[in-house]
């Protein structure tokens, strides 16, 4: 039981934190081109 807890929140984290990466750099780049 301690396994699977343990388990379930670091694979939610773990996509969470790939997916923060280019949604910041995404955001970034957009405004970057459109200001110029």
């Amino acid at each position: 039981m301690d396994g699977g807890a343990v388990e379930e929140p670091v694979e939610d984290f773990r996509p969470i934190h790939v997916a923060k990466k280019p949604f910041l750099v995404g955001i970034k780049r957009l405004p970057h081109p459109r200001i110029h």
